[in-house]
């Protein structure tokens, strides 16, 4: 698992999605490429934040998963460097480091997350970078209670 940070956010991004998009690039070169996604997602960072209901002192904080779905079970999974692992278990892990946890990663089962003190956005679906630029991605939100 990479981790990039943007300033505002910080990217954690599994080997083989690192492998297929940024292909010899620099990370720095690639954190180019990923706020292109978090356009793609909506718009910018700030966006994203207050969609998923962030008080403003907090929009700043935000921790974005980006990796592949496993193959599709009951549980929803995504492979880094060939190993599965569970979202849930990633949102658990990150839970309350950041105000907003967003997941770029196939959803292809519908699986629901859940957090305690962050707020999640990640996709009802399958996700591709093309059908969130065009809007048709369409997407979750988790609100803490």
């Amino acid at each position: 698992m990479k981790e990039v940070n943007l300033g505002s956010a910080t990217f954690f991004i599994s080997e083989e999605v690192f492998n297929q998009f940024y292909d010899g690039k620099t990370l720095e070169e690639g954190g180019r490429f990923q706020r292109e996604i978090v356009g793609y997602l909506g718009g910018d960072l700030e966006e994203l934040a207050l969609a998923a209901q962030v008080p403003l002192g907090f929009r700043d904080r935000l921790k974005i998963l980006h990796a592949h779905e496993s193959v599709p079970n009951s549980q929803w999974l995504f492979a880094d460097d060939g190993i599965e692992f569970s979202v849930q278990g990633w949102v658990d892990r990150m839970d309350g480091t950041a105000s907003v946890l967003i997941i770029i990663c196939c959803n292809t089962s519908n699986a629901t997350l859940t957090a305690q003190r962050s707020s999640i956005v990640y996709p009802k679906s399958a996700f591709n970078l093309y059908g969130a630029m065009y809007g048709e991605v369409e997407l979750k939100t988790s609100i803490p209670h």
